[in-house]
């Protein structure tokens, strides 16, 4: 997702998915369903609060409190069915004489045996319902954050990191809720129950061997801190390869021309070896813990013979196979929780790593209330105007004392040179970015003002808006729903947006035309298209006014110019960020800016009798580099 403000209809599609009350009725319990999409739901992280790791761990348990209570009532109701079935077993080993009292233990351990499976079966779905619920939910605060992200935390995320909270943090959580329910309650269940049985069949042994049973957990725990640290030190070894490989793709040209190809090379060789060392020890870790998990209940087993021989205390063939019978069945559970403890080694980093994202700064923010004695926009925005704006990053002025007045019914263009603040300056008109300083007003068709960064202005405004991004943003999904961004979107509409924007020949090279899916970022488009699809975009929607981030760089210079007419026969207002001069004459009025500062705002026939020194050099520069066709 490029930023979450499109275009129009994107707004619009965001207030849908969030006043969403309820997901698809799947058959699941309300604890899943609700689970499965909280999107309308309060984000648990308040503006100027930060949510901590225990308070995110507290409503995971919360949210499917009643499936775990569900859960405990289920693994106690296993213990006590298994233990009926060794009791059973105990009495069957003293062969009965009588063969009425064989059928009747053999029918009591077939009842018993079908309520374990019984329980067994339960306890699987309620771990799925409990694994599925909380796996949702996380995924979806993820989701629902990244619609309320500043655009400074937006550009802060690599998207190898989104992909891991989204995917492997998320599942990471829910698969220690899985395990938990799978091993930890049904362990405390069988302790519960069955430590006092097999003290009462083998005395001391079965004492001592309950605890050699338990010596597993401080073993186990011993190892899953190693577990842990190296499983924090490979996830931050993976985000800066991913991020390096990122970006070697994005400027992979670059780099070439450069010569840098060595370098980089050496860079991602090194940070995948250390990556691959602390997979490697990571891998080493888990086999250990694994090992331990399977073999400990022969231990256990073992100390009860060498107790009983050492305290001499006789134990019979019966009562042997039933403290073995115990101890098999409490060390399924017990022995397995290394892998617990283990899977919350994986998902408490993954807890802090979501917590750390959903604590990121929203836009909602920097919102204010109305001042006194003002009302909110109602009617149509008629002009934007900034009053001694300042931007600053990191202790530099980006935007510097910026004071102009943005007629929203003309053809305005930004010009300037690389690092003047053009692009910059289409943020703060956008909203994506509050000013560090000053302020930005909505100018009504009555000629009162409005402050943008209101929330119910904000709204308001952003419902006239269109946007097209510097960089396009192209979905994997079909041609037509790219540019409607629905899913059952007007054909005839769509078509005529891609006739709008130049994409008529491209699509009769498509193979099924409107219906074409098209690749993950537009991968199988050049450039040209994905900006011409993003024009489409806009033109479906039909906002009153757009604002359009160099969206012409990549097409061809015969398109550009027929695009360029279209766009000014239009009865749309717009503002175009541009490096060409070439079309200049064609529009209303000309924003030139040097530093973050305003240098004029006039027409484009006033620009050249004022003669302003930036103007003209940067007009030769683009007259030297070919860049330039006659203003006149």
């Amino acid at each position: 997702m490029q930023t979450f403000s499109l275009s129009p209809a994107f707004s619009r599609l965001k207030k849908q998915i969030l006043a969403l009350e309820t997901g698809p009725d799947l058959g699941f319990p309300p604890e899943v369903a609700q689970g499965l999409h909280p999107l309308h739901e309060p984000n648990p992280v308040a503006p100027f609060t930060r949510l901590t790791p225990r308070q995110l761990w507290s409503q995971c348990f919360s949210r499917v409190r009643s499936l775990f209570l569900r859960a405990s009532i289920n693994a106690l109701l296993g213990a006590l069915a298994t233990t009926g079935a060794t009791l059973v077993a105990m009495e069957i080993l003293k062969l009965p004489t009588r063969l009425a009292s064989y059928l009747g233990l053999a029918a009591a351990y077939f009842v018993f045996s079908i309520a374990n499976h019984y329980t067994s079966y339960r306890s699987s779905q309620y771990r799925s319902w409990i694994a599925l619920a909380t796996e949702g939910w996380l995924v979806s605060l993820v989701s629902r954050k990244l619609l309320e992200l500043s655009q400074r935390s937006y550009l802060s995320q690599s998207s190898g990191n989104l992909k891991v909270l989204i995917t492997s943090d998320a599942k990471n959580v829910g698969v220690f809720f899985d395990s938990f329910v799978r091993n930890f309650i049904p362990t405390v269940a069988a302790i519960t129950v069955i430590t006092p049985l097999l003290i009462t069949f083998s005395g001391k042994g079965g004492l001592i061997g309950a605890a050699v049973l338990w010596l597993i957990l401080p073993i186990s725990y011993l190892l899953n801190f190693a577990f842990m640290h190296y499983q924090n030190r490979s996830n931050r070894e993976l985000d800066r390869f991913t991020a390096q490989v990122g970006e070697w793709i994005k400027n992979a040209r670059l780099i070439r021309s450069l010569s840098w190809d060595a370098a980089i090379r050496r860079e991602l060789s090194e940070q995948l070896r250390a990556f691959m060392k602390d997979a490697t020890i990571l891998h080493l870790l888990a086999c250990l813990l694994f090992g331990i998990s399977m073999s400990w209940w022969v231990v256990a087993i073992a100390s009860v013979l060498i107790a009983s021989h050492v305290f001499d205390i006789p134990i019979d063939l019966v009562h042997f196979f039933g403290s073995l019978w115990l101890i098999s069945f409490l060390a399924s559970y017990l022995t397995h929780l290394p892998q617990t403890i283990r899977h919350f080694s994986s998902a408490n980093p993954s807890i802090r790593r979501i917590v750390t994202f959903l604590n990121e700064e929203e836009s909602r923010e920097f919102f204010k209330p109305l001042p006194e004695g003002t009302q909110p926009l109602r009617s149509e925005p008629r002009a934007l105007v900034l009053k001694n704006v300042t931007l600053e990053f990191d202790g530099r002025k980006t935007i510097d004392s910026l004071s102009l007045r943005i007629d929203l019914s003309l053809k305005t263009a930004v010009i300037g040179r690389i690092g003047a603040g053009k692009t910059l300056l289409s943020k703060l008109l956008l909203g994506e970015i509050p000013p560090t300083s000053g302020e930005i007003w909505i100018e009504d068709i009555d000629g009162n003002l409005h402050a943008l960064w209101n929330q119910e202005n904000y709204e308001r405004f952003r419902t006239h808006l269109g946007y097209v991004p510097q960089e396009p943003y192209v979905s994997s999904d079909l041609l037509a729903h790219n540019i409607s961004l629905t899913e059952n979107p007007n054909e005839a509409n769509a078509l005529d947006a891609a006739y709008f924007a130049e994409l008529e020949a491209d699509l009769a090279s498509f193979p099924q035309g409107m219906k074409t899916m098209l690749g993950e970022g537009g991968v199988n488009l050049s450039g040209g298209q994905r900006q011409r699809l993003n024009l489409a975009r806009d033109a479906f929607h039909l906002g009153r006014y757009s604002i359009l981030d160099d969206t012409l760089s990549a097409v061809d210079g015969k398109t550009e110019r027929s695009l360029i007419d279209r766009l000014m026969r239009s009865e749309r207002g717009m503002l175009l960020v541009t490096h060409r001069l070439k079309h200049l004459a064609l529009f209303d009025e000309v924003i030139l800016l040097q530093n973050g500062r305003l240098v004029v705002q006039a027409r484009p026939g006033d620009l050249l009798k004022q003669e302003h020194p930036e103007y003209l050099e940067l007009t030769r520069a683009y007259e030297r580099d070919g860049k330039s066709e006659d203003l006149a």
